[in-house]
């Protein structure tokens, strides 16, 4: 086990990966529910709470403001993201 303090933690990580923590946390939870909308037919709400979302409107804020496109509109396009989907920026 590793005993660096948070702020230490995500300094370093920042440091090593070039985003911070809870962004990549926030990445890491997105890319699965992307995974999700595309393989299964569970409701967007089940989907974001296996990914972490306690309350579906967050998970809705956070896909759209990384993708642009809301959780419901990326399902109805029923297409594959090209290599990755654009960042909103």
């Amino acid at each position: 086990m590793v005993h660096l303090s948070e702020g230490r933690f995500s300094h370093e990580f920042k440091r090593f990966q070039g985003i911070p923590f809870r962004k990549a946390r926030l990445l890491a939870k997105l890319q699965q529910s992307l995974d999700f909308l595309l393989n299964t037919s569970l409701p967007i709400a089940k989907i974001a709470e296996t990914v972490g979302y306690a309350e579906t409107g967050k998970f809705y804020k956070a896909f759209r403001s990384v993708y642009g496109i809301s959780p419901s509109e990326f399902r109805g396009a029923n297409g594959r993201p090209d290599e990755q989907l654009p960042m909103a920026g």
